[in-house]
């Protein structure tokens, strides 16, 4: 599964061997419901593993729930996850382009017809 990109579309998100497992992972060390992830909209994302599994993220040992940051490295027996966030969707600037361009031409108008016009 090395360099595999995996998208969570819900939460919790499950990481075990287990058959209900989001991720599931065979890995040594891997339990059936080895830990899980969920999103608390103000908060942000979270890691909670079982009590007994080995979990760090980092090299710290995990004790409770711990909130995780883009970048987050998370190791579950042998599996080495890094957590990162997606990046956002492209926004299309054509209008603002559009209407930047119409702004500039009316003042070129303007500015060649007050040059035109304006009594010398």
């Amino acid at each position: 599964m090395a360099g595999q990109s995996i998208t969570a579309r819900r939460f919790p998100f499950r990481i075990g061997r287990g058959p209900e497992s989001d991720l599931r992972s065979e890995d040594a060390g891997v339990w059936e419901q080895h830990c899980q992830i969920d999103y608390r909209p103000l908060e942000g994302f979270f890691v909670t593993t079982q009590p007994r599994a080995s979990t760090l993220l980092g090299t710290e040992p995990l004790t409770g729930p711990t909130r995780l940051v883009n970048g987050s490295e998370l190791v579950a027996g042998s599996l080495r996850l890094r957590f990162a966030l997606d990046d956002p969707p492209a926004r299309s600037f054509r209008l603002r382009n559009a209407l930047t361009w119409l702004a500039l031409l009316v003042i070129v108008v303007l500015q060649a017809w007050l040059v035109t016009y304006l009594p010398k």
